[in-house]
């Protein structure tokens, strides 16, 4: 999508920002949930997507969704959206993560310049967003 998108990482539980500058990736721990697992569960909740590769889902030409993994188990999801839809990307993505987090696994959203980010409520995610 490109400069003209926002983005942010939705983090599994077991999965913290690594603070260790040696390390190859940006986090460290993963899921006990299989990367295969949530790809199926994610598409269920979402109907408007479609598997675009493996390891990417795209919903309404607006929204990719990069699954990450380490050995099979789910590491981190990466959401990309496109500012030129960013009212309704901001809603499917507050919504996107309250359903992950409620009926697939619970996540926290995640912005690498700024830390956590607030999905207590719309308002707040938006705030955050910003």
């Amino acid at each position: 999508m490109g400069a003209e998108s926002f983005f942010f990482h939705l983090l599994p539980k077991a999965v913290k920002p690594s603070d260790d500058k040696q390390q190859k990736t940006d986090y460290m721990g993963v899921s006990e949930l299989k990367k295969d697992e949530f790809i199926s569960k994610v598409l269920h909740c979402i109907r408007r997507s479609e598997l675009h590769r493996y390891d990417q889902i795209i919903v309404d030409n607006a929204v990719r969704i990069t699954i990450h993994d380490c050995d099979g188990m789910l590491s981190l999801i990466s959401v990309e959206c496109r500012f030129s839809w960013y009212k309704d990307c901001i809603r499917f993505s507050y919504g996107l993560v309250k359903q992950i987090d409620n009926k697939i696994v619970r996540v926290r959203a995640y912005y690498p310049a700024y830390g956590y980010i607030d999905t207590s409520s719309e308002t707040a995610f938006t705030a955050h967003i910003h």
